[in-house]
């Protein structure tokens, strides 16, 4: 008796490689579509002159800036 060794059609690895680039292909355009809304964001939302963010920032610098002004007035020289 003879084995018969089990045969795959040629279409089979096509089909993986196929399968296989279909969704490296999906995870590509999805990661670069998020990527993109990522730099958008912080791009505009970190350069804009009125951004919210800026604006604590800057809050907080003037906070530490009369602070340290303040100090500096009742010092005497």
């Amino acid at each position: 008796m003879t084995a018969t060794a089990v045969r795959t059609s040629p279409q089979e690895p096509r089909h993986r490689k196929r399968r296989l680039h279909f969704w490296l292909r999906w995870l590509h355009v999805y990661t670069s579509m998020f990527s993109l809304l990522v730099v958008l964001f912080f791009g505009i939302t970190l350069n804009h002159p009125q951004s919210p963010v800026l604006d604590l920032r800057d809050r907080g610098n003037q906070r530490h800036l009369h602070r340290l002004a303040s100090r500096g007035s009742h010092h005497r020289r």
